[in-house]
């Protein structure tokens, strides 16, 4: 529906290093963590996509992601959309992030993984 409001999540990637208490040593771990906030995802390629082809590097599924101003994202970000539908949930990484007066636009590609 045009217009309508939908919970993105953008799951940060970055790690983080935890000094231990022996000398020189420390353990890197995830330190990924998931925000959702609302907006709008726009489809950018409207080719038909069947079960036998999604995944493959033509039949990658590109989409639009309108994201408010006051979000926290980066280049090497995740979102992630659920609920909407087969085609479109899924996870996808950031190509390109474009700054506007009224919002951030994120032009995503879906991950292999």
């Amino acid at each position: 529906m045009r217009g309508a409001m939908t919970p993105i999540v953008i799951r940060n990637l970055s790690a983080e290093f935890t000094d231990s208490d022996a000398e020189d040593e420390g353990i890197w771990s995830n330190g990924g963590s998931d925000t959702t906030v609302y907006g709008s995802i726009h489809q950018k390629a409207s080719e038909d996509v069947d079960e036998s082809t999604t995944g493959q590097i033509s039949e990658q599924r590109n989409i639009i992601c309108r994201i408010p101003l006051d979000a926290s994202i980066t280049y090497g970000d995740q979102i992630v959309i659920s609920g909407i539908n087969s085609v479109i949930n899924g996870t996808y990484e950031i190509d390109s992030l474009l700054y506007t007066k009224t919002h951030l636009r994120a032009e995503c590609r879906r991950t292999l993984r």
